[in-house]
């Protein structure tokens, strides 16, 4: 499958836990007091807010993971996980919402550049370490030396609550998405039409149908190979840091194994249904991946011109594209996956 070019975006760090994004806010309330609350929950309200407080530090951060605002990205967020203290470092993870990559916190090649600040719910902490690189400063909150709390140890009492309510994410209708699907294969045709003007341009139906079939398997098969993609680079910097014996390097050659697998896996069986279905075809074809957006035609053609399928001029090529949108459960929050092929 094509990857997409890395982006300057916000990122995201998270353990196990989930946690806000800091994009738009780090913070919901635990209730909602207006002036005309009943006396009695606010009562209560009161109370939880007050044994909130008198918690440690290190409780409170292991109910609530806290967020990271970095320089040179518009924003990020950083979780920890719960069950785990001493904080297990090699359980953080930075995410990029804009391209959807994965890296550890480690990874000197992950997109967070700077870290300057990190905050949540409960406190704000300033970077007073030496160095603002996620892969070279300490995450540990509780350190002084390497974090400066602003509020102090404990944020001072607040009389009242955030009116804010948490948002309700829910799919829209399967006709949406569905409507959606025939636009983009319609951008992806006047794409390839727009391009070949001075050349006839004749669609293949029955290698549509099959590519359509077979994109709406890629989404799982390509969590599993982030997921492997995600392990092999734990494990490789793991046998980076540490004095890395034979058994750490045999696990990281394992890692990178599996994932090669599950790539060898995802071409060989597109490749056996394709000849299965058009015997005797020599067929040429991408994946694209996109996120769904205002601009999103334009981001479609943009790639469906990257890759070049339309510079033949063969008379006996035709082509073939289709189209299938992944719902993450968040109404327009969804995913264009796109197949399309050369065949002659």
């Amino acid at each position: 499958p094509a990857a997409q070019p890395p982006t300057e975006g916000s990122a995201a760090l998270t353990g196990a836990d989930a946690a806000g994004s800091a994009a738009a806010e780090s913070s919901r309330g635990t209730g909602a007091a207006g002036a005309g609350a009943d006396s009695g929950l606010f009562g209560q309200h009161q109370q939880q807010l007050q044994q909130q407080l008198q918690q440690t530090p290190q409780q409170r951060l292991g109910r609530i993971g806290p967020a990271a605002a970095a320089t040179n990205l518009p924003s990020a967020a950083v979780t920890t996980t719960a069950a785990a203290r001493p904080l297990d470092v090699s359980q953080l993870r930075l995410w990029n919402p804009l391209t959807g990559r994965c890296s550890a916190v480690r990874d000197a090649a992950c997109e967070l550049r700077q870290v300057g600040t990190v905050y949540n719910s409960s406190n704000i902490w300033a970077n007073i370490q030496l160095s603002g690189h996620p892969w070279d400063i300490s995450w540990h909150l509780g350190d002084q030396n390497c974090w400066s709390p602003f509020f102090g140890p404990v944020m001072p009492h607040r009389e009242m609550a955030s009116i804010q309510v948490a948002p309700v994410y829910s799919d829209l209708e399967p006709r949406f998405y569905e409507e959606l699907e025939a636009r983009v294969e319609e951008t992806v045709r006047d794409a390839l039409y727009e391009a070949r003007s001075v050349v006839v341009t004749q669609p293949n139906n029955k290698l549509s149908r099959v590519l359509k079939a077979l994109l709406k398997d890629v989404p799982g098969h390509m969590r599993a190979i982030n997921a492997a993609s995600l392990a092999a680079t734990c494990v490789m910097h793991d046998t980076a840091t540490a004095i890395a014996g034979p058994a750490a390097v045999q696990a990281a050659k394992e890692k990178l194994q599996q994932r090669l697998q599950l790539v060898q896996t995802l071409q060989v069986s597109h490749n056996d249904r394709v000849a299965r279905e058009m015997r005797g075809c020599l067929i040429n074809g991408h994946i694209l991946a996109l996120p769904f957006s205002d601009s999103y035609a334009d981001a479609i053609s943009e790639a469906v011109i990257n890759t070049g399928v339309h510079k033949t001029v063969d008379p006996r090529v035709k082509f073939a594209m289709a189209a299938y949108v992944e719902s993450l459960g968040a109404a327009f929050v969804c995913c264009l996956w796109i197949y399309v092929a050369a065949i002659r």
